[in-house]
């Protein structure tokens, strides 16, 4: 009788997961196809990239050093091309606040900065606002992530050229 019992929960089960389960995978895969044709038409290869919360993508062109970002909305998506040979720093931007001895995160998001020749205005990605989404989950570590990959395409003097200079 118990093993009765065992295998129609787990099929009970089964039919309220795997909908769910294959919903979401099919949700992802339309993600990545939209994503990779904005990159497409934008003339990027896209080899790595990152998909979070339902909304948000990011990757980069390695061979252009060009990093593409989307934020979708209701009316559509939100684009954001950079070229990173302009970039001059990328820093992880983490506005929280204290709340009853508690911090609370508001916003998380990448900050570029751009060279001073280029009189750009810095550029803002958000990675989590407490606005649009409720729970913080990997979005700061993610951010992270990608400030030492983004940091990792920004033009550093070597240090043969500076030895040159001397």
């Amino acid at each position: 009788m118990e093993l009765q019992s065992i295998i129609i929960g787990v099929l009970c089960l089964a039919v309220f997961i795997v909908p769910i389960f294959l919903l979401q995978k099919r949700q992802n895969g339309k993600s990545l196809q939209d994503y990779s044709d904005m990159a497409a038409k934008q003339g990027l290869s896209i080899l790595k990239n990152e998909f979070w919360d339902p909304c948000y993508a990011l990757g980069v062109d390695p061979d252009k050093k060009m990093l593409f970002y989307t934020k979708k909305h209701e009316e559509g998506y939100d684009q954001v091309l950079i070229d990173l040979s302009q970039v001059e720093k990328c820093t992880v931007s983490n506005i929280s606040r204290e709340v009853k001895g508690d911090k609370v995160i508001d916003n998380v998001g990448l900050l570029l900065t751009y060279r001073l020749g280029l009189k750009l205005s810095p550029t803002y990605l958000e990675f989590y606002n407490k606005e649009e989404t409720l729970n913080l989950n990997e979005e700061l570590l993610l951010a992270k992530k990608w400030e030492a990959i983004i940091g990792s395409f920004l033009a550093v003097p070597s240090r043969a050229m500076a030895l040159e200079t001397r």
